[in-house]
């Protein structure tokens, strides 16, 4: 896709299928959180707001283009349509998300199922713990990771900032539309999940320091 095009004509089809596509043609394994897609949408020269990655993405999980992965942190996307099912480690710290197969889950599900009276139709296990790194004595890897979560915080609140004042310049307009309407709902949850995020961030560094 012609990016510099797209600078001028790009249109929200476009966006949508650029920013499926870098998480899609994210090497095996990588599991991307809306911060880092819209990173990467950025360095390829995609003009796109970090509001516009949190819908794109959420749009393409509510047809089923990706999955998601979730921690204490944030949700991370994966493509849905590749690799056989896996399941997933998960630290609660750092995010670090690690694939893996194992042929006694799935039976153990539909047996959960079938005595609870559920009808079977997939299983997924998530198991959440922390990684190597983050169960190592307080060191410079552990500051760096703090450094880390921090910058992530600031990125996430003037985002928000920048959403909130755009939803409020929106509303000194006369006449809302009812699309308009809709438009400002979309933004208020678009700034909630920023703040959010701002809020896990900061959780994490506490773990950190404890």
């Amino acid at each position: 896709m012609n990016i510099l095009l797209m600078k001028k004509h790009g249109r929200p089809s476009e966006y949508e299928s650029a920013i499926a596509a870098i998480v899609k043609e994210a090497p095996r394994g990588t599991h991307l959180t809306a911060p880092e897609v819209y990173a990467r949408a950025r360095d390829n020269g995609l003009p796109v707001s970090i509001s516009t990655v949190y819908r794109t993405l959420q749009r393409l999980k509510e047809e089923g283009n990706l999955s998601t992965v979730s921690g204490n942190r944030k949700l991370r996307y994966e493509s849905a349509e590749e690799g056989p099912e896996h399941d997933h480690l998960i630290c609660l710290n750092c995010g670090m998300t690690i694939e893996f197969i194992d042929e006694r889950l799935p039976n153990f599900g539909k047996a959960v199922a079938k005595t609870k009276g559920f009808v079977h139709t997939k299983s997924r296990f998530d198991i959440l713990g922390f990684c190597e790194q983050c169960r190592l004595p307080s060191n410079k890897g552990a500051k760096l990771k703090m450094v880390e979560h921090w910058q992530i915080a600031i990125m996430a609140v003037e985002d928000a900032l920048s959403e909130l004042l755009a939803a409020q310049e929106r509303l000194t307009q006369d006449g809302l539309s009812e699309q308009e309407m809709k438009d400002l709902l979309t933004s208020n949850a678009v700034i909630r999940v920023k703040l959010q995020d701002a809020l896990e961030n900061c959780e994490a560094v506490e773990r950190l320091i404890e």
